[in-house]
């Protein structure tokens, strides 16, 4: 699991809610968003998870994950750690 701290998990998390308007407003039940923050870069994916994963509760997650690099060389995510911000009962 990502570990970050508890004053970046409350930033992605209220950024992430900006991203939970948008997800509301698609017809996609999978969307990914990018944010930096400090020095380092995040992806927050947003999905269903009667259409994606392996729960089929229905359940939107959102979940982000740290990316590499740097912003002169390009950011890659690494999907092998995730941290869960929050879950919503669809």
């Amino acid at each position: 699991m990502l570990q970050i701290s508890e004053k970046d998990f409350r930033h992605l998390a209220k950024y992430s809610s900006k991203c939970f308007e948008e997800y509301k407003k698609s017809k996609d039940d999978n969307l990914w968003f990018g944010v930096e923050y400090k020095t380092t870069a995040y992806d927050i994916n947003i999905y269903d998870t009667n259409y994606y994963g392996n729960r089929n509760d229905g359940m939107v997650v959102c979940v982000a994950y740290q990316c590499e690099g740097s912003k002169e060389k390009g950011w890659s995510a690494n999907w092998s750690e995730g941290k869960v911000l929050w879950e919503i009962k669809k």
